[in-house]
């Protein structure tokens, strides 16, 4: 991604999204970094599809 989502509580991006937005759901958008992450499934307490695109200027 060219981009550093640096966090010492974290190893993954679902993980790091959820510090981010804790109530995330099916359809939660977050804007960080100049990207767009949007979360399209979860199973349990898990992200399984978060889908990125970089922002557009």
């Amino acid at each position: 991604m060219g981009t550093a989502l640096v966090s010492d509580e974290v190893d993954t991006i679902d993980g790091w999204f959820m510090t981010q937005h804790i109530d995330a759901t099916v359809g939660s958008v977050l804007e960080a970094e100049g990207y767009i992450f949007k979360v399209h499934k979860i199973v349990g307490r898990h992200i399984n599809y978060l889908e990125v695109v970089r922002r557009k200027e």
